[in-house]
């Protein structure tokens, strides 16, 4: 993904092995359960993303619509890189040179395969699994604990919100993941001081 986006091999080599000095990470890349299943999800949708995004045939929608909905069945919280995902799809469809109905007909195509699994969740899981978002004991809110503020999970997404806007101001555009990422990261960063998600390193 850093290759693709960079066409710098030794910066992708680097930012990989930025990733490997995370103990969070790989921690999590030795089990096989909805923390690495998340992950995975993470990076395969984004790649998919990046490859297609020029050429967004009917099949390649469909494709990257039916992965997100089988990660979604991970963890409640990629539920916001699906939905991130799902709105750069739906702006890159808009800006297609396609009818209104084609284009329409294309975007149901690509949701309704991620709204069905979603609803299956939804009905089958979340209305009787902490249903009205409570907080959980056992994890950290922004809401409650302004100390993690200042923490380290904090102060990437600070360094990560300082990146897109430097390569905003200084190039007028920012690269996909970064987008992607920031996009992800403050849905949780909101949510978290409304105290309706975790603020948590070793979940999110």
């Amino acid at each position: 993904i850093i290759y693709d986006s960079t066409k710098n091999g030794m910066f992708a080599a680097l930012g990989c092995g930025l990733l490997l000095l995370s103990e969070d990470i790989t921690y999590q890349l030795q089990f096989l359960r909805a923390y690495s299943m998340e992950m995975c999800g993470t990076t395969s949708s984004l790649y998919l993303l990046l490859k297609w995004r020029d050429k967004l045939t009917s099949g390649r929608l469909l494709g990257l619509s039916v992965l997100l909905a089988f990660y979604c069945t991970s963890r409640y919280s990629f539920l916001f890189t699906a939905f991130v995902v799902g709105l750069i799809v739906a702006i890159l469809i808009y800006k297609e040179n396609n009818t209104w109905k084609l284009r329409m007909n294309r975007l149901l195509l690509f949701a309704f395969p991620v709204l069905l699994v979603c609803a299956v969740i939804f009905f089958g899981m979340t209305i009787h699994q902490n249903a009205g978002a409570s907080n959980l004991g056992y994890t950290t809110y922004l809401s409650t604990s302004p100390s993690a503020l200042k923490g380290k999970l904090a102060i990437a997404f600070y360094l990560l919100l300082a990146f897109c806007l430097y390569f905003y101001f200084k190039y007028k555009q920012v690269q996909l993941p970064l987008v992607v990422a920031l996009a992800v990261a403050a849905i949780s960063f909101i949510l978290s001081l409304l105290d309706k998600f975790p603020w948590d390193g070793k979940k999110d």
